[in-house]
């Protein structure tokens, strides 16, 4: 999510905004907590699936591999590219929207068919250089782990100049404001 919506969503409080993302990292904090006991108490390889055989049965496990395989992986990719889609649909037809509210209408007005598209293009994508090389693929999750970051490096530094530019605008503000005050008095006092 985007700390921009996330500002907007809890009315503008900065201490509510902050404890959203505290509450995250703290859920976040509590389930590797427990994946870790997981782990040094059952020392097999296979991750939740060895987990569930273990604790319950064979029959647990299987279930929750098929689970995991036919709903779970293509649900969370299909919802990662529906929403990288819907940001790259909302680029190209008006380019960078500069607050939270023009970005919100402008997902709203998108149209479903063409945020699919472009979903099913970044999935075919992906597919298709996993397919043709597993190392190809990871050096494209290489370049956009690199892309993300540099996008949020991009985002701060822009989101810090605008409010540079407003507090040095004030600052303009109050400087003329002080300079015609003292023009205003100084007219007052040779007339």
């Amino acid at each position: 999510m985007l700390p921009d919506y996330i500002y907007a969503e809890t009315g503008g409080s900065p201490f509510m905004s902050i404890s959203v993302w505290f509450v995250g990292g703290l859920v976040a904090l509590f389930g590797s907590i427990c994946y870790a006991e997981l782990a040094t108490s059952i020392s097999v390889s296979g991750g939740e699936q060895a987990y569930l055989t273990k604790m319950y049965c064979p029959l647990i496990g299987f279930l929750f591999v098929w689970t995991n395989t036919l709903i779970l992986n293509p649900g969370g990719l299909a919802a990662i590219s529906l929403y990288c889609s819907e940001y790259i649909v909302v680029n190209i037809q008006d380019g960078y929207s500069k607050n939270v509210t023009e970005l919100k209408d402008d997902l709203a007005n998108q149209s479903p068919y063409i945020k699919g598209a472009f979903a099913i293009l970044i999935v075919g994508i992906a597919s298709l250089v996993n397919a043709i090389s597993a190392e190809l693929g990871d050096k494209m999750n290489q370049l956009f782990c690199c892309c993300q970051g540099g996008c949020h490096r991009g985002h701060l530094q822009h989101r810090c100049l605008l409010v540079g530019q407003r507090r040095m605008g004030s600052v303009q503000n109050s400087v003329c404001s002080t300079q015609q005050h003292t023009e205003w008095s100084n007219k007052r006092s040779h007339a």
